[in-house]
């Protein structure tokens, strides 16, 4: 998105210093614009999606369970000494 700000702005910029006609930098404009908005459409489905999965997490009860014990073993063997 800066970069497309940033390429817009620019080709407004110079076609101003050129005094072409202002309709015509308005139509040059707009493919900036298409982009922009699915940028922005992107960001807006992305933050759907964290709220979804925030509300998602927050109805859990508590903590996953396995859905058989899990052995207990020792940490590290030790080591041999020779």
């Amino acid at each position: 998105m800066f970069l497309d700000l940033v390429a817009a702005g620019l080709s407004q910029g110079f076609m101003w210093r050129d005094l072409v006609q202002w309709e015509h930098t308005v139509v040059a404009s707009m493919p900036f614009w298409h982009l922009r908005l699915f940028t922005g459409a992107m960001i807006i489905v992305g933050q759907i999606f964290f709220l979804c999965n925030i509300v998602m997490t927050a109805r859990n009860k508590g903590p996953a369970r396995a859905s058989q014990p899990v052995p207990l073993t020792s940490p590290l063997p030790k080591p041999a000494l020779t």
